[in-house]
């Protein structure tokens, strides 16, 4: 599998896509930024934003992994949001069968 890890110029980020690319490699995996099937994103929000613009023509064929590396963005005092809330329902419905298809089909 062809896999790229993507990231920004800080030195946290960098460091992890850095170990990151050596462990993949060891794993047998491709990693290239030549026409990946996975972009591993390291960094935060805008490493991810940055990471689809460069890959617009392909968005449709590369799945998109990000990892964050910074501080947290999106939140206030007093709410938090579980990364499961984001998740579609196990079974599809009529409002959300587009979201599920889209989520089981890759």
């Amino acid at each position: 599998m062809r896999v790229w890890v993507f990231h920004n110029s800080g030195s946290k980020s960098m460091d992890a896509a850095h170990a990151l690319s050596k462990k993949l490699q060891a794993a047998g995996f491709q990693v290239s930024p030549a026409r990946p099937e996975v972009v591993i994103t390291v960094g935060g929000d805008g490493t991810l934003l940055s990471a689809f613009h460069r890959y617009n023509a392909s968005l449709d064929s590369i799945r998109f992994v990000g990892v964050h590396t910074g501080h947290l963005v999106f939140t206030r005092t007093g709410a938090t949001t579980s990364w499961t809330s984001w998740l579609p329902p196990s079974k599809p419905t009529r409002d959300n069968a587009s979201v599920t298809r889209c989520w089981t089909s890759r």
